[in-house]
């Protein structure tokens, strides 16, 4: 069972019976998709790729130093003679997000896209522990939007992405590092309950240590994950199972075993940034002190901070699965509550599914997937 109607591929406008109301129904998907992409940094970080991707060197020029100038932490570049010694750089070029735009404007969008790779590196863009990087930075200008919704809109109408709005499928994998070394069965319900414990002595702790001041140069748990319960994805289109190319803070694996999982029960399925908001609305846990400077950081809000209190959830529900198309909208930014309250989806990656019963299992299938050159992944 799942909460809400399920997310599907666009509706076809065809040139039959209807055809008037197909193709109404195909531009409004499309609008509220790309819309939904452009209002997530993880979004707009996707369709800046996919304009870099098909870019010349003008663009490529343009973006670096908009990029520098945007970024909340740049640093100071010089420059070396021929011989070695340091010399004074001449004024480095500040092109406007206007004049970027303009580039921007030019740029054939009209062949195919690499969805698979504006994805990945969107998600290992990913930072939930500093301020945002340029990139990020230079996208959310309201100059670079027109540019970036033709990238939205190519993306959402691409069919290599109608998984991105999908459910939780009935086919999933955890990932392992090591096939020699996979982990026992769990008791999900104990590990919730110590991942509680935990949150409430880490939050005590900062109430009582940590500075009231969120430019303090403190950091600490950034994520809204509970610690120590199974995780999953489904696969992708490709065949591999989305959390071996599309994971955040990855480590530089270069193979990985891939368990097959079985599994049945209740799966609340996050497919927007209102998802998360309704979940830490009604099952609030306060974060406010241990995650105060991180995600100040991260947004530029300083105010009180929810996530879900993982321990309650599992009263109603077995699982809960975060689309793609929810995570490039909802991740790495500032996610209202209530008038008090907002929150981060953060330590999440795309179609992951996190169990908070013991419903997923795995089938004893363990497949040894390699990365190949390309950055796609084949199992051996």
């Amino acid at each position: 069972m799942r909460a809400g109607s399920p997310g599907a591929a666009l509706p076809q406008a065809t040139f039959a019976v209807g055809a008037v109301d197909a193709s109404a129904r195909y531009v409004r998907a499309v609008n509220t998709r790309a819309d939904a992409l452009l209002d997530g940094p993880r979004g707009r970080r996707a369709c800046l790729e996919v304009l870099s991707a098909e870019a010349s060197g003008e663009f490529h020029q343009a973006l670096f130093w908009a990029s520098y100038w945007a970024s909340d932490e740049r640093g100071t570049l010089f420059g070396f003679s021929a011989d070695g010694t340091p010399i004074t750089p001449e004024a480095e070029p500040a092109p406007s997000a206007a004049e970027l735009a303009a580039i921007a404007s030019r740029i054939d969008l009209s062949g195919p896209v690499d969805a698979a790779g504006a994805l990945a590196a969107s998600v290992g863009s990913a930072m939930y522990w500093e301020a945002r990087d340029g990139d990020d930075a230079i996208a959310a200008e309201p100059e670079l939007r027109p540019a970036l919704r033709r990238a939205a809109e190519r993306l959402v109408e691409d069919p290599a992405t109608a998984w991105w709005w999908r459910e939780a499928t009935a086919e999933q994998w955890a990932i392992e590092a090591d096939d020699r070394d996979a982990p026992d069965p769990i008791d999900v319900g104990a590990a919730l309950d110590q991942w509680r414990s935990a949150s409430h002595a880490s939050e005590e702790e900062a109430i009582r240590d940590r500075a009231s001041d969120p430019h303090a140069n403190l950091s600490g748990a950034w994520w809204s994950t509970p610690d120590g319960i199974p995780v999953t994805t489904g696969p992708a289109p490709t065949g591999e199972p989305v959390g071996l190319r599309f994971v955040e803070d990855a480590f530089s694996w270069a193979e990985l075993t891939a368990s097959a999982v079985e599994w049945r029960g209740r799966v609340f399925e996050i497919r927007s940034s209102r998802d998360w908001a309704a979940l830490c609305r009604r099952y609030p846990l306060a974060v406010t002190a241990s995650r105060r400077h991180d995600w100040y950081r991260v947004t530029g809000r300083s105010g009180g901070w929810l996530i879900p209190d993982w321990s309650r959830v599992r009263a109603d529900w077995d699982g809960v699965h975060l689309s793609v198309g929810a995570y490039l909208e909802a991740a790495t930014r500032e996610i209202p509550v209530d008038d008090d309250g907002a929150t981060v989806l953060a330590g999440w990656s795309p179609d992951e599914t996190r169990w908070l019963s013991n419903v997923a299992h795995r089938t004893g299938e363990r497949v040894l997937w390699r990365e190949q050159d390309d950055e796609s992944w084949r199992a051996t």
